[in-house]
């Protein structure tokens, strides 16, 4: 059975360890053999999302397992999950799994957070009609409201449409610094990492893209007043925001 941790129980954990929010688009490759000598020699910190093992099959398992979907759940990838037995982030205000399934897990540790309903309201603005309300803690504070009360700021951003958007705050949180991107394209005209699935006819972000520049504005905002940063390694992102960066500036 795993340990059940909460977000009070990472503040702060990985402080001035540079971190890689890692996902699926095709920028990323070119990043892809440097990233996997910083993680093995313990230089980086590592987040990755859902079924990251076939988009990124020369990777290491990640530090960190973020998951944010009714799709991508805990009971979905139960096998991998144990096999893999690292730290594993799920949203439970929209992942139904089944709770015995949840704490059958054989991993380091797992943390369940709320993106939707704030203070733990099952009738907010942001609760859906799938049943989420379900898996409501009353009165706990969604990973937006964590993160607005350790920074201090007046924002928070929103429900997320991309789980992206919750690996950020979640290396935030940990104290993180710097942040970078990696393959976080949000454009899936593009395709995706190693070319495993064939790029779609339409970018649907940009359907949200205004909703989705502000979220990674708040989040820049937010991590800047922990001292942190955070930047793409894209340097032609369509959303723009972030200043680019590079792994040669982490120590060896």
């Amino acid at each position: 059975m795993a340990i059940t941790k909460e977000i009070s129980d990472i503040i702060y954990i990985h402080r001035n360890q540079p971190a890689i929010i890692d996902c699926f688009g095709p920028s990323g490759n070119k990043n892809r053999n440097y990233i996997n000598s910083l993680q093995k020699s313990k230089r980086i910190i590592r987040f990755s999302c859902n079924d990251w093992w076939r988009h990124l099959p020369s990777s290491p398992p990640p530090n960190y397992w973020v998951l944010a979907s009714s799709v991508d759940r805990i009971d979905t990838y139960q096998s991998q999950i144990n096999r893999y037995k690292i730290p594993v982030l799920y949203a439970y205000s929209i992942d139904h799994s089944h709770k015995n399934i949840i704490n059958s897990l054989d991993c380091e540790f797992i943390l369940g957070y709320d993106q939707k309903h704030q203070d733990g309201n099952p009738n907010g603005d942001w609760c859906c009609s799938n049943g989420c309300k379900n898996n409501v803690v009353l009165g706990k504070l969604t990973i937006q409201q964590e993160l607005k009360k350790i920074c201090n700021i007046d924002e928070q951003y929103g429900s997320g449409d991309s789980v992206v958007f919750h690996m950020i705050a979640f290396a935030i949180l940990m104290g993180c610094n710097p942040i970078y991107l990696n393959g976080v394209d949000l454009d899936y005209k593009k395709g995706y990492a190693n070319n495993n699935i064939k790029p779609h006819t339409d970018n649907l972000w940009q359907e949200c893209a205004d909703r989705q520049k502000d979220n990674f504005s708040i989040l820049l905002k937010s991590a800047h007043t922990l001292g942190s940063n955070i930047y793409n390694l894209n340097s032609n992102a369509w959303y723009g925001i972030f200043n680019t960066g590079t792994l040669k500036n982490i120590n060896n």
